[in-house]
């Protein structure tokens, strides 16, 4: 069975699935696992960036299996012990 298309406007498409249509979703255990590691790094991060700039906000971040990303608000660069400082620490947490 195929969804039915229904078009909308231009810009937009709106997909129906037939009722009672079943769907198997598999999720990867090492991508899961991965996701999972660079999420809760996410919050590693953020709280030792908190201990330097008390004011910070996190700004967006990237989570996935192999690299995070994580963008927050400063009012200044980090000085290079900062940045030893904070990679020593989450290695000693994750170890």
């Amino acid at each position: 069975m195929r969804p039915s298309v229904s078009y909308v406007d231009d810009n937009f498409l709106l997909y129906y699935l037939l009722l009672f249509t079943i769907l198997m979703l598999t999720i990867s255990p090492s991508h899961r696992r991965g996701c999972m590691r660079a999420h809760t790094a996410t919050h590693i991060l953020h709280s030792l960036l908190a201990s330097i700039f008390p004011m910070t906000k996190q700004a967006g971040s990237y989570v996935g299996p192999d690299e995070l990303r994580f963008d927050f608000y400063a009012d200044r660069l980090l000085t290079n012990d900062e940045l030893i400082m904070i990679n020593n620490t989450m290695a000693s947490i994750i170890a």
